[in-house]
């Protein structure tokens, strides 16, 4: 928590020591908020006790791809689950986080993902794209494993499943949602945490991670939607895969 706060409030800070305004960022309500959102990350990121679940439950030779199914899983009870029972509690949360379907033109989302293809492409060029991708290798299944190819259907699913809670807290709670209270002035704020949660990632893709999530962060604030951004976001993780999959 500790590490996600100092980057969300040291942004704010540093906001501050510009002379900007940040008379919202103070409001009691804003400050609970983002603490309960600052919580779920925290909790989503730490949480430990998937290793137990897998210990006990499952063993070789799928050990490992039944610890990563879970791994990615577990967002449910503590990113979607944890947010819909607080939308009950905020009778103004009326954008259900941007979820709502609506007839808008994803043509733009299509464009965005196509624009990244050269650059997944010249990534998964790199050394170290390799040794972190693609992930469904540290499931460790032989390449001669009968049901190979249900299990990485199987993989890339809850794969997915991790991005849409990403996007479903970045994009929907903290800027489609506390938007409401700092309007744009959170969307900087929420791209630097994001940015944070890449660290430990190849240098290209933290780096870059800043600015997707400045741009998926502004264009969740003006259409108060974050369908398309889960298209990209998803259509990128799974181009990544793709890709290493290819060079592998």
């Amino acid at each position: 928590m500790l590490f996600y706060a100092f980057s969300f409030w040291g942004t704010v800070f540093i906001r501050k020591l510009c002379k900007l305004d940040c008379s919202f960022f103070v409001a009691p309500k804003f400050i609970l908020l983002s603490f309960i959102g600052i919580f779920l990350l925290s909790f989503d990121a730490g949480f430990p006790y998937y290793h137990l679940l897998t210990e006990k439950y499952t063993t070789s030779p799928y050990y490992y791809f039944a610890h990563y199914i879970v791994a990615n899983g577990y967002c449910v009870f503590t990113i979607f689950i944890p947010l819909f029972i607080l939308h009950f509690f905020l009778k103004e949360n009326d954008d259900y986080y941007g979820l709502r379907l609506e007839k808008k033109s994803f043509l733009i989302y299509v464009f965005m993902l196509l624009a990244m293809v050269p650059v997944v492409y010249f990534a998964a060029l790199q050394p170290d794209f390799l040794r972190y991708y693609p992930k469904f290798q540290r499931t460790q299944i032989a390449l001669s494993d009968p049901n190979r190819s249900l299990l990485i259907g199987g993989f890339e699913f809850f794969y997915s499943l991790d991005f849409i809670s990403t996007e479903l807290l970045f994009r929907g709670f903290f800027v489609v949602f506390l938007s409401r209270y700092a309007r744009e002035h959170i969307i900087i704020p929420v791209a630097v945490v994001y940015c944070f949660i890449h660290f430990g990632k190849p240098w290209a893709e933290t780096l870059s991670s800043f600015f997707g999530g400045y741009i998926l962060g502004l264009m969740a604030f003006q259409t108060k939607n974050i369908w398309g951004g889960i298209f990209v976001h998803v259509g990128i993780a799974l181009l990544m895969e793709i890709f290493a999959f290819w060079f592998a």
